[in-house]
């Protein structure tokens, strides 16, 4: 027999039923069997028939079992709590596949560490027994929480176009204060717990006249009096695990193609490849600022816009180490404050 079954023949034939009429009477004869069925304690099992007949309208609500902790997991690590735990029970945990369970859990608390980004999620098995070989299991509600660094996406954008690629958009004409302009909303989602969140200017745009710009919380609004101006805006979020960041281009004229591609041998690459700014392109596109600014800043980004290496240096061929980085595809941007050049680095161990 099951537990349930076990119950009612200790409830029937026990004697805990005679003489009762009322729902109350037969919440408190089922509670008493339920505590004579283990005489060696197993409040989960009490505790769920309290439950099951307050959610009936029976009787007043038992304790609360549930499970708190942070709304964020970092790489230091985050601890969970099982409140309002009965007595002789044994949890087990699981968890997302961006969380790790580091070491051996307490009885009621378990400490998650982040190996990944996004939505995660735990969620203790509550266990009790009271002759070893029937139990009463109870699954908790998952906590949902958020795994790493905030990402960042694109919400929606108003008179605008998507150019396609990287991050690139065209301001349209418009009747308002500047004869083109645009609206762009970025997405972060709720969960990541944001401290802090600021758009700046990151760069302006090779031959390009300046363009105008305003930002007020995920919302950056872009303007141009003329259909030749474009400019880089940077966006930045930080959680407690840390900081990531986008680039987005805004500009009115022709279709401005991305920036210069960037050269990578080997690619794919397994312990480090050699990034390379094309001669030519290097002596065009930077000539004229190497006397304002000798330095550029070489960033790798991941899928999720996180930046996973950055160096600054005047080189125009860099060795770049890899065998840190996961397997994937990232974003490679060398930007010297006025021009950018990237590519895309697969990386294959």
């Amino acid at each position: 027999m099951d537990k349930a079954e076990d119950l009612i023949v200790k409830a029937v034939y026990g004697g805990f039923l005679n003489g009762t009429t009322t729902y109350p009477e037969i919440r408190s004869a089922i509670v008493s069997a339920a505590r004579s069925l283990c005489p060696n304690g197993n409040d989960l099992l009490v505790n769920q028939i309290e439950n099951a007949w307050y959610a009936v309208g029976v009787g007043t609500q038992p304790t609360s079992i549930n499970i708190t902790g942070p709304a964020v997991v970092c790489s230091s690590g985050s601890t969970y709590t099982i409140n309002n735990l009965p007595s002789n029970c044994t949890v087990t945990w699981e968890k997302s596949s961006n969380l790790t369970l580091s070491g051996t859990p307490n009885v009621n608390q378990a400490i998650f560490i982040s190996n990944g980004i996004g939505e995660g999620w735990v969620m203790p098995t509550i266990k009790s027994t009271c002759d070893g070989s029937t139990f009463t299991t109870v699954k908790l509600t998952p906590l949902t929480i958020w795994v790493g660094k905030p990402t960042i996406s694109v919400n929606s954008i108003s008179n605008l176009q998507d150019m396609g690629y990287s991050n690139y958009y065209k301001i349209l004409p418009a009747s308002g204060v500047y004869d083109y302009e645009g609206t762009l909303t970025a997405n972060v989602p709720i969960l990541s717990d944001l401290i802090d969140s600021t758009w700046s200017f990151y760069s302006n745009m090779p031959n390009k006249k300046i363009a105008y710009w305003s930002a007020s919380g995920y919302t950056v609004d872009v303007g141009a009096k003329s259909n030749n101006a474009g400019e880089v805006i940077k966006y930045t979020v930080t959680n407690n695990c840390g900081t990531t960041y986008s680039l987005f281009t805004f500009f009115t004229g022709d279709n401005t193609p991305p920036p210069p591609e960037l050269i990578f041998t080997p690619n794919p690459a397994s312990t480090q490849t050699e990034v390379i700014i094309p001669d030519n392109t290097f002596a065009i596109e930077m000539q004229t600022a190497v006397a304002i600014q000798k330095t550029y800043t070489i960033s790798i980004m991941n899928s999720f816009g996180l930046t996973v290496y950055s160096r600054v240096g005047c080189e125009k061929k860099i060795t770049v180490p890899t065998s840190t980085l996961k397997n994937g595809i990232y974003t490679v941007r060398v930007s010297n404050g006025t021009n950018i050049f990237q590519g895309n680095l697969v990386v294959n161990h």
